[in-house]
């Protein structure tokens, strides 16, 4: 139970050490006692159950990640399409600098600090950059699609 914490999976981790220990008997070399022997099968066959139960969850997680996907009509994938041609058209309308801060810390998911490393510019500057270059693409793809 300390390492499994759930009833179910320790019956079973037992029944499987109990069939583990009768397969395995001959083995047995009696350095130690019995009991000692079948115990380090039990914990071995709990850290299995573990790792087990460990994979067993990042694959439903996963799958779940999946699952959430919704399907696009054909209308959405184009109004996605366009919206993603008129971003980009804005985004080489920006200075050099901005553009290169914007594509970084928005595109490339890089923290503030790796930005001001990769760029060679302080951490401040990219604040305001990517705070300007955002103003810029906002007031341009305004004008775009309001006008």
């Amino acid at each position: 139970m300390s390492i499994l914490h759930d009833d179910i999976d320790v019956e079973d981790t037992l029944q499987n050490t109990y069939i583990k220990a009768y397969e395995h008997l001959n083995r047995f070399k009696q350095k130690c006692s019995l009991a000692t022997w079948i115990s380090r099968i039990m914990i071995n066959e709990c850290l299995l159950q573990k790792k087990r139960n460990q994979l067993l969850k990042a694959k439903t997680k996963e799958s779940s990640l999946f699952k959430t996907i919704k399907l696009q009509s054909p209308e959405e994938i184009l109004i996605n399409k366009e919206l993603h041609i008129h971003l980009e058209n804005a985004m080489k309308k920006l200075p050099e600098r901005y553009r290169q801060v914007f594509v970084s810390r928005e595109v490339e998911n890089l923290s503030v600090k790796e930005t001001s490393k990769a760029l060679n510019i302080k951490e401040p500057n990219v604040k305001i950059a990517l705070y300007r270059a955002k103003t810029m693409l906002r007031k341009d793809l305004t004008i775009k699609f309001y006008l």
